[in-house]
């Protein structure tokens, strides 16, 4: 954690401590109990409803529409780290009927993980874990190369992503799902699921937090989008390289 975030938390919990805690929304009073949010506004949120996405192959889904409401509040654990919060929106998470083994959470990159004090990715697949009785695996690795994503489109995604994650131990056929803060246009999810699926592990699907609305349909399959073709490269040889 930087010396500027450790301040800006010593700060929050001096006002936390002074003032009545405010919901993020509708700056209500909150509760005692209550995790950022009042009873009404986390209904609302509720109420965007999840999202199926993926493919038959690599089947995904999302909680939470990362617009409106949803992206103030979720903003708070995508870049805030908050794990109350977390917690309290993974409760009102029922889990896929995938037979998924273990939870494996996406690396951040070096960068954003010390900006931002942590990985939300493994944050969530922490409180998916105990909420559906799940271990978390962090048996993938994020290495420092490649630029953001945010600014690429799909194709370019996929070429970025080559190279920029490795197995840290491989799998002995083990079923395990995906677990991301935010999903656009599901090139990580892809990408991963075959570095895993080559280092011996079975994907049996991805879960977010938040979809992102403005980017349509999640229309990726594993073979028409191989990213080792686009590239002439071997995944092979970022598996436990």
């Amino acid at each position: 954690m930087s010396v500027l975030q450790a301040c800006s938390s010593l700060l929050a919990g001096m006002q936390d401590l002074l003032l009545p805690a405010r919901c993020l929304q509708c700056a209500g009073e909150l509760e005692p109990w209550a995790a950022f949010l009042c009873d009404s506004c986390l209904e609302e949120l509720l109420a965007t409803g999840s999202s199926c996405c993926g493919t038959e192959s690599l089947p995904g889904c999302a909680r939470f529409a990362y617009a409106d409401v949803g992206r103030q509040v979720l903003s708070q654990v995508k870049y805030g780290g908050q794990a109350a919060l977390c917690r309290r929106l993974c409760r009102h998470w029922s889990r896929p009927a995938w037979p998924a083994e273990v939870l494996v959470p996406v690396p951040a990159h070096p960068v954003r993980k010390r900006e931002r004090g942590g990985n939300p990715a493994l944050l969530l697949a922490r409180c998916l874990g105990r909420e559906w009785r799940l271990p978390v695996a962090q048996v993938l690795q994020r290495r420092g190369d490649g630029c953001q994503q945010k600014s690429l489109d799909r194709a370019a995604r996929l070429r970025n992503l080559v190279g920029q994650y490795r197995l840290r131990k491989p799998g002995k056929g083990q079923r395990v799902m995906l677990v991301d803060d935010v999903v656009t246009t599901g090139a990580t999810f892809q990408y991963l699921a075959m570095l895993l699926t080559a280092g011996g592990w079975r994907v049996a699907g991805f879960a977010a937090l938040a979809w992102t609305p403005d980017q349509g349909q999640f229309e990726f399959g594993l073979r028409q989008q191989d990213p080792r073709q686009q590239e002439g490269c071997e995944l092979e040889k970022h598996v436990l390289s």
